[in-house]
């Protein structure tokens, strides 16, 4: 998920307009292959005000505290994996408190076939004061049950 990038265009126009969007609202599929939940670590790119990143399959959804802003050039590390729930700038720092306290560090997760059927999970973030550079990337283990 990203933000989009715009072609430069002559428009006669009074000065100043604005043209473009700078929110973001907008999903994508994740197929998942595995066949048991996998928790992602996922990094939200700035720039971005007041994040809100949803699995919208499962309703689970980890958000930004009013007011917080990733800067352009900055990311958060959000750990869901079992055992962490970390939150961390690209300095290294605890970013944890800029976390609303709904959020589901704990449950967030991909789900396999028939949870989400066909493996298919709908990722949906959503944002004010964006560009092209804001970028989202989920990374995950592909988790099996035995038998």
């Amino acid at each position: 998920l990203g933000g989009a990038a715009g072609a430069e265009t002559a428009v006669p126009t009074t000065v100043p307009t604005s043209v473009g969007a700078s929110t973001i609202d907008t999903s994508t599929p994740v197929t998942y292959g595995g066949t048991w939940r996998t928790q992602p670590v996922i990094r939200i790119t700035g720039p971005i005000t007041e994040f809100v990143l949803t699995n919208e399959t499962t309703g689970d959804d980890i958000s930004a505290k009013a007011g917080v802003t990733i800067a352009a050039g900055d990311y958060y590390d959000i750990d869901c994996r079992y055992g962490a729930a970390t939150v961390t700038d690209s300095l290294g720092a605890n970013k944890i408190a800029n976390i609303s306290d709904g959020s589901e560090l704990t449950t967030f997760a991909l789900l396999p076939d028939p949870d989400a059927p066909d493996g298919i999970n709908s990722i949906s973030l959503s944002g004010t004061n964006v560009t092209a550079d804001t970028v989202v990337y989920i990374s995950y283990f592909e988790r099996f049950l035995g038998a």
